[in-house]
């Protein structure tokens, strides 16, 4: 009793967190969250109250009352008053990461902090409510595993729903020692490194080239650009869709040339296109071949239960489409990506690998099965110093791993 009178007086005296604690008291005593109906009304005064409410829509207490974009409006009106709290600033990172929000680096530097100070902790505190966990296990042991083999420092692996754009499970870790931690990946350089699955079908778009066109890449070497193997003598003459199944970066610059001429800005506009014009690289790619798994319809990434968000219904024609399905099954069945061919079902898959300084690679490969009715798009991302590097290599045991577990 004499506790209710003296938090009365304070609200008496102007103290809106005395007005909170008051109005809440019987549900906090009763050891739950405050009820919606209450907090609401005074979300607009008392910048608490907008924590509280965030903390009801991200799940955090039922997770029948998620709904993340409420959740995120409240985080974001908490943080303007300095309430949002470690974990709540980790949850919203993790949503602006998930979601492809643009933000600026500095704001991700404060959120960074606010969360606790490390990429570690900031993962651990914004766990995703929706990701299925024990595929995140799986995952989690299997790429630990594959850095361990390949003495690899950095691995992300995402499994995307095709058809509604869902994001089932995402997992990031780097190495440090012996250590492996949760961390956040920033890297946005990519649009710099020549695309393999995107090119093929900005090539095929223009009508000029088909799969069979044949390009001779001689030993290796035009100008500035090598192929893999150059040392080995080369690929010869090859057809585009042998370029596409073995990265012929030869290949591909001929081909570009014959295709765009000396227009690079429209051929780059086309690969932004594809990529949905996506600020995050890696996000952009991974709705970019989970739209070639849709035949074409580009859906938004997003959280699982979200209304699934059409941003293209046809990036291609079907023809070119179905041209570069062709070409990303033979890529496992016949080029550098065979590591990724599961006993179970046939997938489809293409990748790429690229220095991103002097000394340190990153492996990227994306795919999804089974290759002709598909129902997940994976996408696997390594980085280690030195070579070997290879992504059909390295990150292809993940993505076999993956395929087979979804499968089972």
């Amino acid at each position: 009793i004499e506790g209710k009178r003296l938090i009365g007086l304070a609200v008496e005296q102007g103290s809106t967190f005395a007005e909170l604690l008051l109005t809440v008291l019987s549900d906090w005593r009763g050891g739950k969250s405050p009820s919606i109906e209450v907090l609401v009304p005074l979300a607009d005064r008392i910048p608490l109250a907008c924590k509280l409410l965030g903390d009801v829509y991200a799940g955090i207490e039922d997770k029948d009352m998620t709904n993340e974009d409420l959740a995120a409006m409240y985080y974001k009106k908490a943080d303007e008053q300095a309430c949002l709290g470690k974990r709540a600033a980790g949850w919203l990172l993790n949503y602006y990461m998930a979601n492809g929000v643009q933000v600026g680096e500095q704001e991700l530097t404060r959120l960074r902090a606010l969360s606790g100070g490390t990429d570690a902790e900031v993962q651990e505190a914004a766990q995703p409510q929706h990701n299925d966990l024990a595929l995140e296990d799986v995952i989690g042991v299997t790429l630990s595993n594959e850095m361990e083999n390949f003495n690899a420092d950095k691995a992300i692996a995402y499994v995307v729903e095709t058809k509604t754009g869902w994001i089932k499970a995402h997992v990031s870790l780097q190495k440090t020692g012996n250590e492996f931690s949760p961390y956040i990946d920033t890297f946005s350089e990519e649009n710099l490194t020549m695309h393999g699955a995107a090119t093929y079908l900005a090539l095929l778009s223009t009508g000029k080239i088909s799969p069979d066109y044949m390009v001779d890449t001689g030993c290796g070497i035009y100008n500035d650009v090598k192929d893999h193997n150059w040392r080995r003598g080369g690929y010869g003459e090859i057809n585009m869709e042998f370029a596409l199944t073995h990265r012929s970066l030869v290949g591909y610059t001929k081909a570009i040339e014959e295709a765009f001429g000396g227009d690079y800005a429209t051929y780059e506009r086309t690969i932004s296109s594809y990529h949905n014009n996506h600020p995050n690289q890696m996000l952009g790619m991974l709705t970019f071949y989970n739209a070639v798994a849709n035949g074409g319809k580009m859906v938004e990434l997003a959280t699982e239960g979200k209304d699934v968000t059409v941003i293209n219904e046809q990036i291609a024609d079907k023809e070119y489409i179905e041209a570069l399905q062709r070409g990303l099954r033979h890529g496992v069945t016949d080029g550098l990506f065979k590591k990724t061919a599961s006993e179970f079902t046939e997938v489809a898959a293409c990748g790429r690998t690229f220095m991103i300084d002097k000394k340190t690679w990153r492996m990227e490969l994306c795919g999804y099965f089974p290759a002709d009715n598909p129902e997940y798009t994976v996408m696997v991302v390594m980085e280690k110093e030195g070579i070997p590097a290879s992504a059909g290599g390295m990150c292809g045991p993940v993505m076999h791993e993956i395929v087979d577990t979804l499968m089972q």
